[in-house]
C-alpha cells in the first residue's frame, strides 16, 4: 500500500507541473499571436523588406516552451494511465479475494 501512496504522490506532484505548464502554454501562444512574424507569409503576401526581420520576431523561446509543454503532457499522460491501470487492476484483485 505504501508504494501506491507514493506512486499518487508522484503523479499528483506531475499534475501540478501539467497544470503550470498549460497555463505557461497560454502566455507563450499568447506572445507568439503578438509577435510572431514567418518569412513564409510574407513571402506569400509579396510583401518585400529591406532588412532582416528582428530576431525576436521568431519567437524561438516561446515556441521551446509550446514543445516542451507538449512531450511533458504526453509522457504524463501515460505515466497517468499507467498509474490507473496498475489501480484497477490491484482493485480488482482485492474483489477477488474477499
Amino acid at each position: 500500500m505504501k508504494n501506491l501512496r507514493t506512486i499518487t504522490l508522484i503523479t499528483m506532484l506531475l499534475c501540478m507541473l501539467v497544470f503550470i505548464l498549460t497555463i505557461l502554454d497560454f502566455a507563450a501562444l499568447h506572445d507568439i499571436k503578438q509577435d510572431y512574424v514567418s518569412r513564409y507569409i510574407l513571402n506569400y503576401l509579396k510583401i518585400n523588406l529591406s532588412n532582416d526581420l528582428p530576431d525576436w520576431t521568431s519567437t524561438e523561446g516561446e515556441w521551446h516552451v509550446v514543445s516542451l509543454s507538449l512531450y511533458l503532457r504526453f509522457l504524463f499522460l501515460i505515466l497517468n494511465t499507467t498509474v490507473l491501470v496498475y489501480y484497477f487492476k490491484k482493485l480488482a484483485s482485492n474483489k477477488n479475494r474477499t
